[in-house]
């Protein structure tokens, strides 16, 4: 390494360098690390006499599977610095995962991280006193606590455990003055009505937090009332608080909560209760600047409460709304599913990522309420989507555009230049964009992107698109470039030789070849419009569903693919 470039930083940048690979989220930090130390006797000295590097190497997934003498070791590496630990726990009688809770609960005070799973899947006897002992624990001051995340889930194989642990209160002891990411997740068998998670705490440690995250059940009333002591609250995750709620109790048990800079809520699992996640979010004063990120409703049993929806259809459109006019997108998806439309930020690369949480990009669904059109207003402001370069239409389902709204319009889109679909969606836009008259919808369309891996494209599918690029040539606005490259291999089912006569347009699609697949281009107009039939042949019973490697196209293809 002497005449590396990276030979020639000084010892402070490697150390810094070290350090940022040190960071909690990282799965693979110690072996990361440790591999580091190996490299050259630079390294190793920076590494061995830095116990602030150790220190945050405490990754239980990796230390509990390692021999007792290299975990002893490892552990005397960090000294007396702060600790950052992070993994799964363990319960055995085996001398490591013993060792390991023994050093977690005699080094508390020394913890500036703790982001751990208890998931209690072994055995009970192995750890008999597993409630005692995170009560023990966690009624201790913790005075350089910086960020706190706890998972606690049930012995789902030892019937006689505690259904709910309750946890001590207050937590720390009401001590914990560095604290500011706050994480509790607690899970019972089944959770008693009495055991919403109770958070008695001093208001000074409330005020500290930057980002909070509860599930367990808890009471939204005192949740919000907490957050009213979050002045400086970044980012906030609520899970379903479980049981039957009136929004209206809600609504008028609690005042407007100001968040100022507050940037980011998630609210996922809130299963049937869509009206009180409306009140919830009506009660919260967030940054104009605040992504929402909920996943798809479930079945709402107040869906009859026509007034309640109308009221959560225009705050989560608000959400929204103002979200896009402070952060332009450049990419959205558009979905509709069962009673609920959907405006997502960015382009899923799954469609059951569509239903999910996804951490970073805003997501909003709403009730389709014929009283109300907060979502076709929404979307057709040019303020709100003027950015935007893609659209996602594959997880459209049901009725064409045209039919449920309006006020529906794609008008405002004049800067979308790709438009992705799925054989289900593709009527429905379609139809509208063939039927809207006056200005061209879609001026600047130019990218069709087709289908998911688990797409079957069939006949009928060759013949919609056939007709959709015929009428957007003919209105001067062709379509340069068809990709089907996201579908699998073999699932392209039909034949598109007929495409042929739009000159110029280029079709993609992924191919088997040698072992390997490879994105093939033709461009419409070249001559070889067999290379566009991809369903396969049929000789008698026999399915020719590729070509043998000694055969060219034109042994088994003429024009119209006759053999």
């Amino acid at each position: 390494m002497s005449n590396s470039p990276i030979s020639k930083l000084s010892e402070e940048a490697l150390w810094n360098l070290f350090l940022e690979n040190t960071d909690i989220c990282n799965a693979s930090r110690l072996n990361t690390a440790i591999h580091c130390s190996q490299v050259c006797r630079q390294w190793r000295a920076i590494h061995l006499e830095s116990p602030s590097i150790w220190g945050r190497l405490v990754e239980l997934d990796y230390l509990q599977v390692a021999n007792i003498e290299w975990v002893r070791e490892i552990l005397a590496r960090t000294g007396n610095t702060r600790l950052w630990i992070s993994g799964l726990i363990s319960y055995s009688k085996d001398p490591v995962p013993s060792f390991l809770l023994s050093f977690l609960r005699d080094n508390w005070r020394r913890i500036q991280k703790l982001n751990i799973y208890d998931r209690g899947w072994n055995p009970l006897q192995a750890c008999e006193n597993r409630v005692q002992y995170w009560t023990t624990i966690f009624q201790q001051p913790a005075p350089g606590l910086e960020e706190f995340v706890f998972h606690y889930l049930p012995n789902v194989r030892d019937r006689e455990a505690p259904e709910v642990w309750r946890p001590p209160t207050p937590l720390f002891s009401g001590t914990v003055p560095a604290l500011r990411r706050f994480e509790f997740f607690r899970i019972g068998r089944r959770t008693p009505s009495d055991s919403k998670f109770t958070m008695d705490m001093p208001s000074l440690w409330f005020s500290r937090l930057r980002s909070f995250t509860i599930r367990q059940g808890s009471d939204l009333v005192q949740l919000l009332e907490i957050l009213g002591m979050m002045p400086l609250l970044e980012e906030l995750e609520v899970h379903g608080p479980g049981g039957h709620l009136n929004h209206h109790q809600l609504e008028m048990s609690i005042p407007a909560v100001n968040l100022p800079r507050l940037t980011v809520i998630r609210l996922p699992d809130w299963p049937n209760q869509y009206l009180c996640m409306g009140a919830f979010l009506r009660c919260i004063y967030p940054s104009p600047r605040c992504c929402l990120i909920m996943a798809r409703p479930k079945y709402d049993a107040f869906t009859t409460d026509k007034e309640a929806l109308g009221k959560t259809t225009i705050v989560i459109a608000q959400y929204a709304e103002r979200y896009l006019k402070h952060n332009p997108a450049t990419k959205i998806t558009l979905s509709r599913h069962n009673d609920y439309f959907s405006v997502q930020e960015g382009i899923a690369s799954d469609p059951y990522d569509v239903a999910k949480v996804i951490t970073s990009q805003m997501a909003v669904w709403i009730y389709d309420l014929e009283e109300d059109n907060s979502f076709a207003q929404m979307i057709s402001d040019t303020a709100v989507v003027s950015s935007v370069v893609e659209i996602d239409f594959r997880c459209w389902e049901g009725a064409p555009l045209s039919s449920w709204s309006p006020a529906f319009s794609l008008s405002a889109f004049n800067s979308v230049t790709t438009l992705w679909l799925e054989e289900t969606s593709f009527f429905p836009i379609w139809e509208w964009l063939t039927q809207v008259h006056g200005s061209v919808p879609l001026p600047q369309l130019r990218i069709l992107k087709i289908g998911w891996q688990q797409s079957s494209l069939d006949d009928q599918f060759a013949s919609w698109l056939y007709l959709f690029l015929k009428h957007r040539k003919e209105q001067g606005h062709p379509i340069a470039i068809i990709d089907f490259t996201n579908v699998a291999s073999g699932k392209l089912d039909c034949n598109l030789d007929n495409l042929e006569e739009f000159t110029g347009l280029s079709v993609k699609w992924a191919a088997h070849e040698g072992g390997r697949i490879q994105v093939v281009e033709y461009k419409c107009g070249n001559g070889q419009p067999e290379q566009l039939r991809f369903k396969p042949l049929t000789r008698g019973r026999r399915t020719l569903g590729g070509l043998p490697p000694t055969k060219s196209l034109d042994d088994w293809y003429g024009w119209a693919g006759e053999i």
